[in-house]
């Protein structure tokens, strides 16, 4: 089956936005699917998979990015993305 490609919006709504603890979470999580997956913000864009690009976009709570997966499990793998978000990372607050 051709991959195919998912793109989502989604908004941050964790306290911190984009720090280092929730782009690490992101990352890990991204790595263990074999999909390409970018996130952009505005005209920037990083490799979800690698922690240090993620933290360029500098992403503030409240803030929309756009998630894009293309690969042989791109639904799971941006379902999963979204759910890690939707939780706010696993922030208490």
């Amino acid at each position: 089956m051709p991959a195919k490609l998912v793109k989502l919006q989604v908004t941050l709504t964790n306290k911190w936005g984009l720090h280092a603890r929730s782009s690490y979470a992101l990352a890990a999580l991204a790595r263990s699917f074999s999909a390409a997956i970018t996130v952009t913000r505005g005209g920037a864009r990083a490799d979800a998979k690698k922690m240090d690009e993620l933290l360029a976009l500098a992403v503030e709570p409240g803030a929309q990015m756009e998630l894009t997966a293309v690969g042989p499990d791109e639904e799971r793998a941006a379902a999963a993305l979204v759910e890690l978000i939707a939780s706010k990372f696993g922030e208490k607050e």
